[in-house]
């Protein structure tokens, strides 16, 4: 990969800044609230807490057979795509111009095609779970 020149991002050391790209995974919002933006990250952190609650309410309530069939619903499916892509254009409209934050570099043919594996990685869970159903009844193949 390319490093930035000054080894630096935003200010901070490199394994702090990946120390919050971590963290962020397990609490989202928390390299905004790092960072200062205190608004986007409370907005971040709650979305996110209010999916979880929405996820565990679901699966307490609901039996696993309905999960598997929800799961590899054609329908479902759909929401769950249309809402991403929602998702991705607002973030993608809301961050801005991103070079003016983040030092954009070129990606060598290893690296797109990591990118590439990491953007094929729905495609493949979506037709295991295709499978996996129809090994199990609820669909066909």
């Amino acid at each position: 990969m390319h490093a930035h020149p000054s080894s630096r991002s935003a200010g901070r050391p490199p394994v702090r800044s990946m120390a919050l790209t971590w963290a962020s995974a397990v609490v989202p919002g928390l390299a905004h609230w790092v960072a200062g933006r205190r608004r986007s990250a409370v907005v971040i952190f709650s979305l996110a807490l209010a999916l979880l609650i929405g996820i565990v309410v679901l699966a307490l309530t609901t039996s696993r057979t309905e999960l598997l069939r929800m799961a590899v619903r054609p329908g479902w499916l759909t929401i769950v795509i249309v809402v991403a892509l929602a998702v991705a254009l607002q973030l993608a409209t809301y961050l801005g111009p991103v070079a003016a934050v983040v030092k954009v570099v070129e990606l060598d043919a290893r690296e797109w095609l990591l990118v590439a594996g990491c953007a094929a990685i729905p495609a493949v869970a979506g037709q295991l779970g295709k499978l996996l159903g129809a090994r199990a009844g609820l669909t066909t193949p």
